[in-house]
């Protein structure tokens, strides 16, 4: 990555932020330290999820960036290309406040199962968004390869052995592990694992034994393709953190009770993968105690849709039963069929040259059928149905993922701005597709998160065509976020394609947008339809007003008429 685009990189995530305090500007100070120390990725979509349409406009140019923070950024940026500059960590930039790598904006492919260092945040950025800056250690481990296999088949850290690899270790069979990370490739697990991928473990301690003796060439390990590779781990799970028992919000995560595999044994090498043993695990969720015991029979593989690697258990009960709820923002009820329990890990496309440390042993799922219903704050009409729900609970924290939950009459409506112009108001409706997909968290740290697709109808009255009339803005499977903590209610609310959208709704096909002029008080333009329309702001208690907050429209140029 060349210094200008390092310098751009940061001057995208770190230059619009609203600093307008002494703790804002100390905070910007904590992150300009650890910045200091990071490495930035080579494609920005690795350092943050967005890029919207509304973000190329001059209200984002570099120019607006206060002259004291772009020198500031710029330096960091030439300051990489030192010789006395080895990283420690590396950066996302998360725009949610739960980490899961199934929620937007949430958790890149890279750091899957990647321990966090430090969180410095949120930051209020100048449209609106909330950013939490996530500083992820960087670790030297010990690389094993298979002959053949340019990538490492395993990344570990010995007791006995230090990264830089003495000659001695050629005459070594068995490694003993010390306390710390190890990634495995993961296709040794699951077959079927996305190819360059890897699954992070923590381990008290363990043994990797190999049939063959390794080559140590420019400080690799590597065996014969017929290698037997054998790996018996004492996995560490790690404590909750950051549990704030001052509030109610994510009580229901703090009430968890979670006990995941304590050991692991398994071996592959480049024909084939054998899962040999896995320990046993428990949970209370809701007030019901389950406890799981490895499936042998079973088949361990790559859910896709849970981007995870699944390890089939059995519970001990054949119902998932919810008792009460504790959460203010989001209710689950009712009791449903266990269709499936298993243990998952996460999967990661890891730098093997610099891997982040393991973040923890994955987490405890359950599947059940029909018969939840979840609703949350402001929703009408009753819950939605879940049709496949899957709950993935790892240590503080509560995860419900449903790819097909329905309600044809549920609805949402929001309250938007009000003034002398227009004293009746302005609103956002919100219908959801059958199905739509539905994720919902709880952390012990006090924060909550509900998202879905929805359907969105804006009523709003401003901006006006030349007729006097606003433009029609309406779009189809919008992301909603709505989340909530003892400090801030967030709404995020966006669609960046709603000229396809209106296709859709209109049967169009080829795509012809619509042409119209609007006129503003310093030129009249000729645009297209409503392309973008994204939402950021901060809810009312009562969760049916939008408190403050932006709203962006986005068109498409055709000319311009200065006065």
């Amino acid at each position: 990555m060349t210094q200008q685009s390092r310098s751009a990189a940061l001057l995208r995530v770190a230059g619009h932020l609203a600093i307008d305090s002494e703790a804002q500007q100390r905070n910007f100070e904590l992150l300009r330290r650890s910045l200091a120390r990071t490495v930035l990725p080579p494609e920005k979509t690795q350092l943050i999820t967005s890029n919207f349409s509304f973000e190329q406009s001059d209200l984002f140019f570099h120019e607006t960036i206060p002259k004291a923070r772009r020198e500031t950024l710029d330096q960091l940026a030439r300051n990489q290309d030192l010789p006395d500059s080895e990283p420690v960590f590396r950066l996302f930039v998360r725009e949610v406040p739960l980490r899961e790598t199934l929620i937007y904006g949430s958790v890149p492919t890279w750091a899957a199962g990647a321990k966090v260092s430090h969180s410095i945040g949120p930051f209020t950025n100048q449209d609106g968004r909330q950013f939490w800056y996530d500083f992820f250690p960087i670790k030297q481990l010990i690389a094993l390869y298979i002959q053949g296999d340019s990538e490492p088949a395993l990344l570990f850290e010995s007791s006995t052995l230090a990264p830089s690899l003495p000659p001695i270790t050629r005459r070594l069979t068995t490694f003993n592990l010390a306390p710390g990370s190890l990634w495995v490739k993961a296709r040794y697990l699951a077959a079927n694992a996305p190819a360059g991928t890897y699954t992070g473990l923590t381990v008290q301690s363990g043994t990797i034994q190999l049939s063959n003796r390794p080559a140590n060439a420019n400080n690799q390990l590597t065996v014969p393709a017929n290698t037997v590779i054998q790996v018996r781990l004492a996995l560490q799970q790690p404590e909750v953190v950051g549990a704030d028992t001052t509030t109610s919000w994510g009580q229901d995560a703090r009430n968890l009770r979670l006990r995941l595999p304590s050991s692991l044994a398994f071996q592959f090498s480049s024909q084939g993968r054998q899962i040999e043993a896995v320990g046993e695990a428990s949970w209370q969720l809701y007030g019901q105690s389950l406890d799981f015991v490895w499936n042998r029979q079973g088949q361990t593989t790559y859910d896709p849709g849970l981007q995870r690697i699944v390890i089939p258990f059995t519970a001990s009960e054949q119902r998932l039963e919810i008792g009460p709820v504790a959460s203010e923002l989001n209710t689950v009820q009712n009791a449903a069929p266990i269709s499936r329990s298993a243990w998952t890990l996460s999967v990661a496309t890891i730098n093997s040259n610099q891997p982040p440390e393991a973040e923890g042993i994955g987490a405890m799922l359950v599947e059940t059928g029909a018969g939840l219903v979840d609703r949350w704050q402001g929703m009408a009409g009753g819950g939605l149905r879940l049709s496949h729900p899957a709950f993935l609970v790892s240590p503080g924290q509560i995860f419900l993922a449903d790819l097909g939950a329905t309600n044809p009459h549920a609805r949402q409506s929001l309250n938007l701005w009000q003034d002398e112009i227009n004293p009746f108001g302005t609103t956002v409706n919100l219908t959801f597709p059958t199905p739509t997909p539905l994720f919902y968290g709880a952390n012990a740290n006090g924060n909550e998160l509900v998202s879905a697709l929805t359907n969105a109808d804006f009523q709003i009255d401003r901006p006006v065509k030349v007729n006097g009339e606003p433009p029609p803005v309406r779009s189809l499977n919008s992301v909603l976020i709505l989340a909530a903590s003892a400090s801030q209610k967030l709404i995020y609310l966006f669609d960046d394609n709603l000229i396809q959208d209106s296709a859709r709704l209109n049967n169009q096909d080829p795509i012809v947008p619509e042409q119209f002029a609007l006129a503003l008080t310093n030129a009249l333009f000729k645009v297209s339809q409503v392309n973008g329309c994204l939402l950021f702001g901060t809810l009312a208690d009562d969760y049916g007003t939008v408190a403050s907050g932006f709203l962006f429209l986005t068109f498409g140029l055709y000319a311009y008429l200065p006065p």
